[in-house]
């Protein structure tokens, strides 16, 4: 016969506490969506010089769009694009050459990519937002959840 630990918390909060406790539930999107707000610009910060340049549509297209809030859930939008999308679209999804051409178009979605090679001089680079975004992910949780404390004041 399995023998059974089991323990029973109960807690009882001033009211005090259970005001700031509301308090801080209604103010919480609010804080992650300026946390997630100052993460994205920082994204963007380390892809605008990787960015391919053509004529410099591209890289002034970057753009962070401010916190949507919607019940629960909190989003933040970073891209490029505007007037420069198909361009960005063909550089930040066709390889640089890399020993002769890729076979065969590339698909996307609904979009062909043509099979040619896209050049990217140094410091400028394929996946120009993928990249940095990839690299920001180690760690997003720590920083979110700093930037959070701070705006709550904890």
């Amino acid at each position: 016969m399995a023998s059974r630990v089991a323990f029973r918390f109960d807690a009882a909060f001033s009211r005090a506490a259970t005001v700031r406790l509301a308090a801080l539930a209604r103010q919480a999107p609010e804080a992650f969506g300026a946390a997630l707000y100052q993460e994205a610009n920082s994204v963007l910060a380390d892809a605008i010089p990787i960015t391919p340049v053509e004529f410099g549509a591209l890289r002034r297209s970057g753009h962070v769009a401010p916190p949507v809030l919607a019940g629960p859930r909190v989003s933040v939008t970073l891209g490029f694009g505007g007037a420069a999308a198909p361009y960005a679209v063909y550089v930040h999804e066709t390889p640089p050459p890399s020993g002769g051409h890729w076979a065969g178009p590339h698909y996307k979605g609904a979009l062909m990519i043509p099979t040619r090679t896209a050049r990217h001089a140094p410091p400028t680079q394929w996946k120009f937002l993928e990249t940095p975004l990839k690299e920001h992910l180690r760690g997003m949780a720590r920083r979110l959840a700093a930037t959070v404390r701070e705006g709550l004041a904890l």
